[in-house]
């Protein structure tokens, strides 16, 4: 907890009068996830929200701003008071935007900054189980077979199943119709009846309908096997030379003040040395940073991913009017 009145000047602090002079955070914090309840987003900010209310001594609401790939969250963000109070729960998405939209409202670094990476994750590639297609060496050949045929689906344009599988087909060099829909549910729902022909999707919201016999999964996306999805092999080890990590982490509005930032980031790199919660997140596919990174360490990150999303959608091809 800190002091309002060390953040201002003291001649500021004194203008403000006594209100502005209490604890933060004296009241609960919002965490803005720009995905729909259910889905993966959803999942891992409200299990990682459960364990930061523990330790910022404050409840955290989740609040759903879905839309435009994430960006209408990072949009609410920058918009509210620099306070703090609201934290959007952002990830490598957030980077993808900045590559993939031309006309963003919000940018990095001069609206919303990141202040930590929480944990990394991957997308795992599925069919319908009663798909004739069994193996992606046979996924492959279909598609390159009947270019355009085949469909795929996504969370939204801009994500990073959509970035997933624009960056299979370039180096796969096939041919594949996106769908983009507003969060997993409904597409896998759909690639179950087989409305839709294939998707990269979280492992998280995936894998459950691996193991009821719904989907059938061929690789996982990220450098190394993810924990729930055991046999499963990486794409370069299917022969795909391709490694897409997927990550999380925090932002709030630039404008924040910076001992607030800090004393954020500190709180968030505390429950990484908790093994209770690295477990609980490593259900749902999630290895959680434990790098320590401070914020400058966090800054330099996100400027090397981001050069990473520019490369992979100009790699891609991916365009988003």
């Amino acid at each position: 907890m800190i002091r309002r009145r060390s953040v201002l000047s003291l001649p500021a602090a004194m203008a403000l009068g006594p209100a502005h002079a209490q604890a933060y955070p004296d009241r609960p914090l919002n965490w803005v996830v720009g995905f729909p309840a259910g889905g993966s987003a959803d999942m891992i900010g409200r299990r990682l929200t459960d364990r930061f209310a523990q330790e910022v001594g404050q409840p955290v609401v989740v609040l759903n701003k879905p839309g435009a790939g994430g960006t209408l969250a990072t949009d609410y963000v920058a918009s509210q008071a620099a306070d703090g109070y609201t934290i959007l729960g952002a990830g490598a998405t957030t980077c993808v935007a900045e590559a993939l939209y031309k006309n963003l409202r919000s940018r990095l670094f001069r609206d919303v900054q990141l202040i930590a990476v929480t944990g990394v994750t991957s997308n795992v590639l599925v069919m319908s189980a009663a798909s004739p297609i069994t193996s992606i060496e046979a996924l492959i050949a279909y598609a390159k077979a009947n270019p355009g045929k085949l469909t795929y689906a996504s969370t939204g344009n801009g994500t990073t199943p959509h970035l997933c599988a624009e960056m299979f087909k370039a180096t796969a060099q096939v041919d594949l119709v996106h769908v983009p829909y507003k969060g997993s549910g409904q597409a896998l729902t759909d690639l179950v009846s087989r409305r839709v022909d294939l998707m990269f999707d979280n492992v998280a919201t995936a894998m459950p309908f691996v193991n009821s016999g719904e989907l059938r999964a061929f690789a996982v996306t990220a450098s190394n096997p993810n924990p729930i999805a055991p046999g499963i092999p990486t794409l370069r080890e299917a022969g795909i030379a391709l490694a897409v990590d997927s990550w999380s982490g925090a932002s709030v509005s630039s404008r924040t003040p910076l001992e607030i930032r800090q004393w954020l980031n500190q709180k968030l790199r505390a429950m990484a040395r908790d093994p209770a919660y690295v477990q609980s997140m490593k259900g749902l596919g999630v290895a959680v940073n434990q790098n320590d990174w401070d914020l400058p360490a966090v800054d330099a990150y996100v400027k090397q991913e981001m050069e990473f999303w520019r490369k992979a959608v100009a790699l891609s091809g991916a365009v988003v009017s």
